[in-house]
């Protein structure tokens, strides 16, 4: 007989979600067109911020099952995730190969491959385990995500949000509690039935948008 499934608690649950959510922010952050969409293999916050531009097929794998990660969590819509693969296997279509496989290490910016060029059985065997993975992760991306699903990746967004805000103990970032407060009440308003979907959503958008308009101009005004 099956083993009877384990429930995660409260507080297991809220520290698996805000890892999670950080987690998902270090690929939105580092994987963009300055990498060509690849994920840069580290970054450094000390002594100085800096940002390793390097990558292997682990890292790639990685990286293109992150998006379903995300999307099963409410951090990426499908479309989202589909864009972020056609540009990620785009940039692999182009990646020098040996007999088919990807060589060990490659520099993200300029796609050349690092010195001394090989290939790693262990990181060509991840890769091929990813690419089994991610057929199967496409094949089921046949519907919409859940509104639950979204609801709940919003709140771990405005949570890390608040987060941020709390620490600062800047005055003028106090004034985004009332944006995100507001945000957390459409959140509470979510649909249980599919007619009221759109709406919801265009709300959310909504909000978000202004949210993201007072964060840009507080920004401008540090600088």
């Amino acid at each position: 007989s099956p083993e009877p499934r384990q429930v995660v608690g409260a507080v297991a649950r809220y520290f698996l979600r805000r890892t999670a959510r950080k987690t998902w922010s270090y690929f939105t952050t580092f994987v963009t067109a300055e990498d060509h969409f690849l994920p840069p293999d580290n970054f450094q916050d000390d002594p100085a911020p800096l940002v390793a531009h390097r990558t292997s097929p682990t890292n790639m794998g990685l990286a293109l099952l992150a998006n379903f990660a995300a999307v099963d969590l409410g951090y990426l819509g499908l479309r989202g995730c589909v864009d972020r693969l056609e540009r990620a296997l785009g940039t692999m279509e182009r990646m020098e190969r040996h007999r088919g496989h990807f060589l060990n290490w490659y520099d993200t910016r300029s796609l050349a491959p690092l010195p001394p060029a090989y290939v790693s059985t262990v990181d060509s065997g991840n890769l091929a385990g990813v690419f089994i993975a991610l057929k199967q992760a496409c094949l089921r991306a046949t519907s919409l995500p859940p509104i639950g699903q979204i609801s709940e990746g919003v709140e771990d967004t405005l949570r890390l949000l608040d987060e941020a805000i709390d620490g600062s103990g800047d005055p003028a970032l106090r004034r985004l509690r009332a944006r995100t407060s507001s945000f957390e009440q459409l959140l509470g308003r979510a649909p249980a039935a599919p007619t009221g979907r759109e709406a919801w959503l265009t709300s959310l958008h909504v909000a978000a948008s202004a949210l993201h308009a007072e964060i840009s101009a507080l920004a401008s005004q540090a600088d």
